[in-house]
């Protein structure tokens, strides 16, 4: 069974960061499937019977909306860019 993990622009239970995501994949060995929503987003329940939720993409401002092909873009870049850095030793910081 996959990892499930969920994505939101609000704060709730159980929220990581991308690089806490990739050492759990990494630790446990099992696939990640990321639910992204559209508009008003996924409803709680989702959220609830996920594994993880992870935080929230922030900028420099409140401002918090994106496109979800945009959150998409930048999840996947932050996941793949962290599992390349733990591959390769580089620092695990993502900024």
């Amino acid at each position: 069974d996959p990892i499930v993990v969920t994505t939101t622009a609000m704060e709730v239970n159980n929220q990581i960061e991308v690089k806490n995501l990739v050492e759990i994949q990494e630790n446990i060995n099992r696939p990640v499937l990321i639910l992204f929503g559209t508009g008003g987003g996924l409803i709680k329940d989702i959220h609830n019977s996920a594994d993880y939720v992870l935080l929230p993409l922030n900028g420099e401002d409140n401002y918090n909306h994106l496109t979800v092909r945009s959150a998409v873009a930048i999840y996947l870049d932050r996941f793949s860019s962290e599992k390349y850095r733990r591959n390769y030793g580089y620092s695990s910081g993502i900024r």
